[in-house]
């Protein structure tokens, strides 16, 4: 049986990416997002790392489009006050009480009174000549497909089988309010940014479960079966529009790659192969919680990578 635990994280330094500690109690508040910025180049929004909306950053953190973290199960004890952590496997990063995950950090320079921003963040909040306001505009999440599972040299439907993923949205105090089964065309969306404050929006949850069986999110519909490494792919859209005309064009396509009761080096191996597969730099790749020697880690991925590339290649005759 695989361990069971509440929901808890520590936030370590670098881009403030969380660190699991688990037994620890420690309540830190919202959550954790991807932070996006946008490219007057491209006319794009970037999807960069996740981010602690509780010590909100500052800066701007790297550009990144694929993210390693694990699958963790709740135990349905988690906080009482907080009935949405139903006992299920959660997407995780995450912090004491909220089965939430991955969300949206549209986020900005919280001390300017109108329009503020982060150095090159590229938004503002409104009033704006010259950036894509954000106020009155929405976010969405666009599945590109349904949840993948590795089968040993690529991810394929036929492998994750029945497996799905749910994606939802809720205030972590209720069953979740807004949710979909992830699939191509799928899609998650999020309410309005304020027109008024800029005090309770500068960012938003989202969480990801698995759905093991196809008709359950109990722990025991998610068995050893389903113990593997696992692909979601999706974008990131806005209906903001560039001020003089245009609107504000869907980030390229960004991937979670979610491990479940294999190894993080097995996981981050995959996600190099990955990545060298669709030309996407390794340095777009975060592994969320950042395991203790990262560096040392990531170096033995990338030999295990050119392994999995090779035996992808002699399947494919390429």
């Amino acid at each position: 049986m695989p361990t069971r635990f509440r929901f808890s994280a520590l936030w370590g330094g670098g881009a403030a990416c969380p660190i699991v500690a688990l037994g620890w109690s420690l309540a830190l508040g919202h959550g954790v997002e991807y932070q996006l910025t946008f490219d007057h180049q491209t006319g794009r929004i970037q999807s960069r790392q996740i981010v602690s909306t509780d010590v909100r950053p500052a800066t701007l953190t790297d550009l990144t489009r694929i993210y390693v973290m694990p699958f963790t199960v709740a135990d349905g004890t988690t906080p009482a006050l907080h009935p949405a952590a139903q006992a299920a496997w959660y997407s995780k990063p995450d912090i004491t009480g909220y089965p939430s995950g991955n969300g949206l950090c549209y986020q900005w320079d919280m001390a300017s009174p109108t329009g503020g921003q982060i150095a090159g963040s590229g938004w503002s909040w409104k009033d704006s000549t010259t950036l894509p306001n954000l106020a009155g505009t929405t976010f969405t999440y666009q599945f590109t497909d349904r949840l993948l599972k590795w089968d040993g040299t690529q991810f394929t439907s036929a492998a994750a089988g029945v497996t799905q993923l749910q994606a939802f949205r809720g205030d972590a105090t209720t069953a979740p309010t807004v949710a979909t089964t992830t699939a191509s065309g799928a899609a998650l969306a999020y309410t309005a940014v304020s027109t008024a404050t800029q005090s309770t929006n500068p960012h938003s949850n989202a969480g990801f479960r698995l759905l093991g069986d196809g008709v359950s999110f109990a722990p025991e519909a998610s068995g050893p079966a389903t113990d593997g490494i696992y692909l979601q792919g999706m974008q990131v859209a806005s209906n903001a529009t560039i001020p003089g005309g245009g609107g504000v064009g869907a980030s390229d396509p960004l991937y979670m790659v979610f491990y479940k009761n294999t190894s993080f080096e097995d996981a981050y191996a995959v996600a190099v192969s990955f990545a060298t597969a669709h030309a996407i730099p390794l340095n777009q790749i975060q592994a969320v919680p950042e395991p203790t020697g990262l560096m040392l880690v990531a170096g033995g991925a990338v030999l295990a990578a050119a392994g999995l590339m090779r035996r992808f290649r002699r399947r494919n005759g390429t």
